[in-house]
Order: structure tokens, then sequence, then C-alpha cells
């Protein structure tokens, strides 16, 4: 079923934008799409390459997750334009069922995949030694597909077809022409159990989750931060001591050049391997921080429409908004929010990512994709690599 909000059912077709909203929709359903696309498939290009370089399974998780927001970067562009010109491609009922399938899949891959990744990284945090696997990964991911894919067509078989929606300019399935061997009171039974089960585990229930993951990654970083100065301090006093006392007792000089240099080399690796670790970590708060951000206002409505579908006769919220309001606050939450959200995903990806900006310039210039860096003895065993040979559990993903 679409989960296109009952209130739009309801009364006659709202009027169409007025040009300075429909112009201010366009745009940024263009930006959008730029941005989400062209990011999209650079950093798509740089996970596939550190994936045949190294297997890992938060690389393919990164993989997934570029591939369902280019997917929701190309098809928000047709929304875009049905705003100001007329919907030509949306009047084509194949093209229609088409983008309405990909459109309810990809937006809800696009919470799954960032919810588990989310959650992953708070697991691995809590048990370091427990690991991740590329099982781990396909195997969740492929079946929450089918079931939205199932989801999403299983209609087909009664009759039904997506429908262009003026009202929003895009295309959904109408539960009337899907259940019309139904009665209107059966209908909304089937409506109220859709928003009492389907609307909180597909989107709610994630955002509650995602929202708990991120407060214990923050508890887990303040929480690594205080061990390891703590650890630092004891390694650099204990350090110190020993070093004083020989000293005074052998050596009995102050020149610069009998300092220990492997007491900085010691905290040096201590602190690479950390920083790595700390590194991944943030990223993926980032990631998590900027759902939450675009997705809060969307779980609002969607909590708020739950309860207005079963307190109807008590609690009535769209008949104070006027129709305009409307249409622009759940063009924002079903539609908007979710482009937005993949569109920022690839922005957080450039600006965190050294190396990927690197490897984009480079693909530019030469033309090509650069190729990858050969894992030989000496970089396997550099001062940067033997602090994390010798913590083998710890997860880079960025």
């Amino acid at each position: 079923m679409n989960n296109q909000s009952t209130s739009s059912t309801s009364g006659a077709p709202l009027p169409p934008l007025k040009p300075p909203k429909a112009i201010f929709f366009t745009t940024l359903s263009f930006s959008c799409s730029f941005f989400g696309l062209v990011g999209s498939f650079f950093s798509l290009l740089y996970f596939v390459n550190k994936f045949r370089n190294k297997r890992a399974s938060s690389t393919l998780l990164f993989i997934l997750i570029n591939v369902t927001d280019g997917v929701i970067s190309l098809l928000i562009v047709f929304v875009g334009m049905s705003h100001i010109t007329e919907p030509f491609l949306f009047t084509n009922s194949i093209f229609c069922d088409v983008w309405g399938v990909l459109w309810y899949v990809a937006a809800r891959m696009s919470i799954f995949l960032i919810g588990f990744l989310s959650i992953s990284r708070t697991y691995i945090i809590s048990r370091p030694f427990s690991g991740m696997n590329i099982k781990r990964v396909v195997v969740p991911a492929g079946v929450y597909f089918i079931i939205m894919l199932v989801q999403q067509t299983f209609v087909f078989w009664l009759g039904a077809r997506y429908r262009y929606d003026k009202d929003y300019g895009h295309c959904s399935i109408d539960p009337f022409e899907a259940f019309k061997m139904l009665d209107e009171k059966e209908i909304n039974v089937l409506t109220q159990v859709f928003f009492f089960i389907c609307v909180p585990l597909e989107n709610i229930f994630p955002w509650m989750l995602v929202l708990i993951s991120c407060i214990l990654t923050v508890r887990s970083i303040n929480k690594q931060d205080r061990q390891f100065h703590e650890k630092s301090n004891r390694q650099h006093s204990v350090t110190a001591s020993v070093y004083r006392k020989f000293r005074e007792k052998f050596i009995n000089s102050n020149h610069p050049s009998l300092v220990p240099q492997h007491e900085h080399k010691s905290m040096g690796q201590l602190r690479s391997s950390d920083d790595n670790k700390r590194t991944a970590t943030v990223n993926i708060l980032i990631l998590t921080i900027v759902y939450l951000i675009f997705n809060t206002f969307s779980v609002t409505v969607f909590s708020l429409d739950t309860i207005e579908i079963f307190f109807h006769d008590k609690f009535s919220i769209y008949e104070k908004i006027s129709s305009q309001a409307i249409r622009i606050i759940l063009l924002l939450a079903w539609v908007y929010s979710v482009a937005l959200n993949s569109a920022c995903n690839v922005l957080v990806y450039f600006c965190r990512l050294r190396s990927l900006r690197r490897f984009t310039v480079q693909t530019i210039t030469a033309c090509k994709i650069p190729e990858n860096v050969k894992e030989t003895r000496s970089n396997i065993f550099s001062p940067y690599n033997r602090s994390r040979l010798r913590n083998p559990t710890s997860l880079t993903i960025l």
C-alpha cells in the first residue's frame, strides 16, 4: 500500500502551487538530484574500487547506501518537473508503476540501511570481538528488500495501478481502487491496520532505534576518550619515572639527544589506532544525525496521521490548516525529506573523506578510475598498520 496521508483523499482536489512555491520545490528537486546523482556516482566508484581491494562488510554496506541514494536522486527530478510543466511521463501508466515501486522501495531501503549501519556500529563498539562479515549485511538487506518489493507490488494482483496524484506531483495507489471488492467500512479498517503496523514498523520505530543508537554511540565515544587519556597518562608517568631514575643513576646528564624516542613512538601508535576507530565512529554518527534531522519532521507527521486515523472523532488536525499548508507539509514529509537526506549523505562523504576527494579529482583529471594500492609487505607492516595488526577487531568503516 501507499503511505499517502489519508487526509489528502478527502475533499476536492487541491489547487496548484503558486509560482513562487512551485519554483522553490522545483529548484529543491533539481538541487537534490544534481548533488545526489553526481556525488553518488563518484562515491559509488570509490567504494566499489575499495571493495575490490578489500572485501569488507562495511564497504559493501556503503555501496548499497550509495545505490539507494542514487535511485532516489534520479526519481526526485520527475517530481520537480511536475510542479512547473505537464507531467507527460507520469501520465504513462507503466512509467508511473515503475516510478512508484522504485520510490517507495528505495525510500524504505534508505531508512533501513542507515539504521542498520548505526545499530551495527553501536553493537561492535559494545562488543569489540564480535566483528561483521559480508553475510550479515547481505542477508538482512536482501530479505528486507524482498519484503518491501512484495508490499509495493502485491496490489497489482488485485487489479490496482499507481496513478498520478496531481495534488502532490507523484504516483501513488488509491486504497479504494486497490480494494474495490471491499466496502468503505472494510477499507477503513484495513487502513487502520496499515497505519497501526506498517507505518510504525517502517518509519517510526527505525527512527527511535537510530536515536537510541546515536545516544549510545556518543556515550561510547566519551568513555573511550576517558580510557585513552587515563591510559596515556599512566604510560607517560611510568615512562618518565623510569627514565628519570635511569638518568639520575647512570647518566646524570640533561642532554636533549638522550631523551627516549620510543616513548613518543609508542604514544603515536596508540593515538593512531585510537584515532582510526574514532574517525569511523564519528563519520557514522554524522550520517545518523543527518538522518535524524531530516526524518524528525516526517516521523512527527506520520505519528499525527496515525493518531488521527484512530481518533478522528476527537482529534482532527488538518481541518484547522489550509489546503496549501497541508500540501506543503505532506510534500516535505513524504517526498523531500527522503531526497534531502540522500543528497546530504553524499555531502558527508565528501566532507569527511579526504581519500574520496582525491579519488574524485584523479578520476576527473585522468578520465579513468585510479588503480588500487597493492598491499605489499612494506605498507602492511608500516608504523601505521602495525597498530591495526595488534588490534584486528577494530572496524574501520570510513
